[in-house]
Order: C-alpha cells, then sequence, then structure tokens
C-alpha cells in the first residue's frame, strides 16, 4: 500500500487544484453571465458603494484568471500556479471582510422560521487556505 501512495504523490494537490479552480471559473462565469447585476447588486447592498463597477470587473476577472491559472500552472510551471493563487487571496479577503464576516463562521445559517441566509465565511476560509497552499507550494516540485 505505501508504495501506491507514494506513486500518487505527485497528484495529491489535484484535489485541491480542481476543486479550487472550478469554484472560482463557475463565480466568474456566474458573475459575467448575470452582467449588469452584479455591479448593481454590489452598489445596492453597500457592499462596494462606491466604484461597483470598477471592483466588479477586477473581482470577475480576478476569478476567472485564478480558475483557468491554477489549472494552466500544470503544464506552464509553478510560477503560473502561484501567481493564480494570488489573485484568489484579495478576493477571497474581500469577500470574508465585506460580505460574509457579519454573518459568523458558520456556511450554514438557519433562522430560527426555518430559513436559509447568506452563509457565514467558513467556505471562503478554506479557499483562501488553499489558495495560500498553492502561493507556497506551486507545484509542489523541484521547479522554483
Amino acid at each position: 500500500m505505501p508504495s501506491l501512495i507514494d506513486a500518487l504523490k505527485p497528484f495529491a494537490n489535484w484535489a485541491l487544484r480542481l476543486s479550487l479552480s472550478a469554484t472560482f471559473l463557475f463565480h466568474a462565469w456566474d458573475k459575467f453571465d448575470a452582467w449588469p447585476s452584479f455591479p448593481t447588486w454590489l452598489a445596492a447592498t453597500a457592499i462596494v458603494p462606491a466604484y461597483p463597477v470598477p471592483v466588479a470587473i477586477l473581482v470577475t476577472v480576478l476569478e476567472a484568471v485564478a480558475g483557468v491559472g491554477i489549472i494552466a500552472g500544470i503544464f506552464l510551471g509553478s510560477t503560473v500556479t502561484r501567481l493564480a493563487a494570488l489573485a484568489v487571496i484579495p478576493v477571497m479577503i474581500g469577500a470574508i471582510v465585506r460580505v460574509h464576516w457579519p454573518i459568523g463562521f458558520n456556511n450554514i445559517q438557519i433562522t430560527a422560521d426555518g430559513a436559509m441566509t447568506f452563509p457565514g465565511w467558513e467556505f471562503n476560509l478554506a479557499l483562501l487556505a488553499m489558495a495560500v497552499y498553492f502561493v507556497i507550494a506551486g507545484n509542489n516540485d523541484s521547479e522554483g
């Protein structure tokens, strides 16, 4: 069994890589597909009361770049992986601080009447941790 585990080690980060990439590609596409609802929502909810359109463009582009770059890094090297993961960090910090923090940590928020509300920041923290991993580890190889 240890030889099978050792043989799979080079691919161990793929679960993180694929889930992080898929999440950011989905969210970028969702924002792009619903345009101009995203910047309108940012302004209407006071999440980004000033300059919602440039912020919405920046977030959407960073999410798309991160999603593509995390996968492209497999073929283009650790530097691409690290830069793509670096794009995730400000998006997740912004999402945690501006959107999810007031709700609390728990991702599943159920009110007394049984309704579900906007999620807390635990999922965003997990995505942030994955990004930090890739910034540090790159492709987890000997390449710089």
